[in-house]
């Protein structure tokens, strides 16, 4: 596979031969004698391995083919681009390509000690599987999209190809650290006791209120309060608060105005339509289905096969005396055309090897039982028409050159804005668009999709107090937007909030009481001194003994308060005695009874659950060790203006 692609792409590499040996001569004393080139300048060391500005650049420009990829699916889905940027984590690419550089880094560190070698057949079919936008229906790679895809990420096919072979290592040196988790027996036991064992409890459930009135009788004076106040004073803490102006462009006038001819349309459509406008394949078969015989072959299996060969034109009266299925005795077992992906795999696979109309296909294994396929007729793979395609070319390239236009005017406008305040004004006179002022925002105002929730996000990551502008992109509306006003966060005196703080006192207070009695009514549970009914009399609380519960049932006298529910499942032992506190409530738990699963089935249970638990603690383990190489690294960024380089556009 590895050579194939090579072979492909040296009809275009050895044209590229000529001017580069005429490169050569011009350039060997610059080489020699002149500074080093930009390529190969460090950015960054991580341990002494450098990060050169080529690697910084590469990771920057295959994150930009990702953004692009989730722009198209953001409009696919007709969501705003920033919300699904944003949503995957692309919104500051600059800082996520230095950070993929560095995780790689830290990676080799370790990897390089291994002596990790790549089997190289297997190598070939994992670089296919790893480019499916590549791939066509007949699972051969598209060698000309193969080619742009290599352009836009600067790269030469051994440069990819070594790109990913070092990718692979670093991941199954995760899966090395990952499947090395150790899982004892009686944690995947317990496991297996708390998905599968019914149990039912006694709760005790004591509100915060009961403690209330033996705080306030503890008197505090002014200096206790304000003690309190300054031990907690951020809990009184007035937030920052930013207001905002912003402007909806409709982006419809700017692509009336963009003019795309019939020969642009076509030069795009010639470009593209072996990726963007191919006509998949599809067959059309009949089918025999025969069912399976003691999870085998079925007697008269081999003896049908050779009657479909020997008459193939009486193929439909086979599938009518021997076919399992009732439709298919009906119509003959047609199938109507279909392309890949619509199917069972195997049988896919079957019908799609067949060339020939009326041939016969060997007996094939699916989900249903045993197959014999006959072609009735096949279409070939082709290419829409440029007709059939031509107005959602022109559509296409009329929105994306109008966006390219709006994007480049709103980058100059907010650029100027720094220098001049007036340049905004200019640009809103110019289109004639409508202001709409914000309230004081704060950064809780950041949550959400709508037009303000994204502002507020906007105002708030600006580090700069004054002269803030810019745009994003929201419901396919452009929103430029600046800064107006900024209120600082400040903390009040203690006077302005006295009585606040006198509440919240009191409650702190009642709660350190709660804890400490309900504690040592826990504890005089565990030593068999008192009951859990007899501690709910005593506190007057509420005492419930609930049903046989297993993970799935809800707890609805508990608020399905999920936190305490986890904790109440977790009991495995009827000699324990669960504490737990949340918002207001404290509860006592305590197993009733308990009910274990039945032996053979538990048995088989407890190795899925080790399974299971293994997954978990080897994918705590994979982050812990991650950490750990981060907390250990020497990291020095040493050249900050090359990662200011900005991303390929659209």
């Amino acid at each position: 596979m590895i050579y194939m692609f090579r072979k492909e792409m040296r009809k275009w590499q050895n044209v590229l031969w000529i001017v580069l040996a005429s490169m050569v001569l011009g350039t060997l004393s610059g080489v020699m004698f002149g500074p080093k080139r930009s390529s190969d300048a460090h950015v960054a060391k991580v341990n002494g391995y450098p990060i050169t500005f080529d690697q910084y650049r590469k990771a920057l420009l295959e994150i930009q083919e990702r953004i692009n990829s989730i722009r198209q699916m953001a409009k696919a889905y007709g969501m705003s681009e920033e919300v699904f940027l944003q949503a995957y984590g692309f919104d500051n690419p600059q800082a996520l390509a230095l950070d993929n550089c560095v995780q790689e880094k830290l990676y080799d560190c370790v990897k390089d000690q291994l002596s990790m070698r790549v089997d190289q057949q297997w190598f070939a079919q994992e670089l296919v599987k790893s480019m499916p936008h590549l791939v066509d229906a007949a699972g051969r790679v598209n060698i000309s999209a193969y080619h742009d895809y290599l352009q836009r990420l600067s790269m030469t096919p051994a440069e990819f190809e070594a790109r990913r072979a070092e990718e692979i290592k670093r991941d199954m040196l995760l899966k090395f650290v990952q499947h090395t988790a150790y899982v004892p027996l009686f944690i995947a036991k317990e496991a297996a006791v708390r998905a599968l064992a019914s149990r039912s409890f006694s709760v005790v459930t004591c509100k915060i209120d009961h403690f209330i009135p033996a705080a306030q009788n503890l008197a505090a004076d002014e200096k206790e309060l304000n003690a309190f106040f300054l031990s907690h004073k951020d809990q009184y803490r007035e937030l920052e608060r930013r207001s905002g102006t912003y402007w909806e462009i409709n982006t419809k006038a700017f692509v009336d105005a963009v003019d795309i001819d019939n020969s642009m349309a076509m030069q795009f459509y010639e470009k593209h339509k072996a990726a963007l406008y191919r006509i998949p394949p599809k067959v059309k078969v009949r089918r025999l289905l025969m069912k399976s015989v003691n999870n085998g072959l079925p007697p008269t299996a081999t003896d049908v096969l050779k009657q479909a060969k020997d008459k193939p034109g009486q193929f439909a009266a086979l599938v009518k005396q021997y076919s399992a299925s009732d439709t298919d005795v009906k119509n003959g077992g047609i199938i109507d055309f279909f392309d890949k992906g619509t199917h069972d795999p195997e049988f896919e696979k079957a019908a799609f090897r067949l060339k020939e109309t009326g041939e016969i296909s060997p007996i094939i294994k699916t989900k249903v039982g045993y197959e014999i396929l006959q072609l009735v007729e096949r279409l070939n793979a082709g290419e829409k028409s440029f007709d059939s395609v031509k107005s959602d070319i022109i559509a296409s390239m009329r929105a994306k050159r109008a966006m390219n236009e709006l994007r480049a005017e709103l980058e100059q406008t907010v650029r100027m804005s720094k220098s001049d305040a007036k340049s905004i004004d200019v640009f809103v006179a110019k289109y004639r668009l409508s202001a709409h002022r914000t309230e004081m925002l704060t950064e809780a105002d950041a949550k959400g999709s709508g037009v303000e929730s994204l502002l507020a996000k906007k105002l708030f990551a600006a580090q700069s107090k004054t002269s803030v502008s810019g745009y994003f992109v929201h419901d396919d509306r452009y929103i430029l937007y600046q800064l107006d006003e900024v209120k600082k966060s400040y903390i009040p005196v203690f006077a302005e909030v006295k009585a606040g703080v006198a509440k919240d006192f009191i409650k702190s207070q009642a709660n350190v009481i709660a804890k400490r009695t309900i504690k040592e009514m826990r504890a005089a549970v565990l030593a068999g001194k008192k009951s859990l009914s007899e501690v709910a009399a005593e506190l007057k609380a509420s005492y419930l003994k609930t049903e046989m519960i297993t993970k799935s049932s809800e707890l609805k006298e508990f608020g399905n308060e999920r936190g305490f529910k986890e904790k109440l499942l977790g009991l495995t032992d009827s000699a324990h005695v669960l504490f737990f506190a949340h918002d207001s409530n404290f509860y006592l738990a305590k197993i009733e009874s308990m009910k274990q699963p039945e032996k053979a089935c538990f048995d088989q249970e407890i190795a899925k659950y080790a399974k299971l638990e293994q997954a978990k603690i080897g994918s705590l383990q994979t982050g812990a060790f991650i950490a750990s190489l981060h907390r250990n690294a020497k990291i020095e960024v040493e050249n900050k203006n090359m990662l200011e380089m900005q991303p390929v556009k659209e």
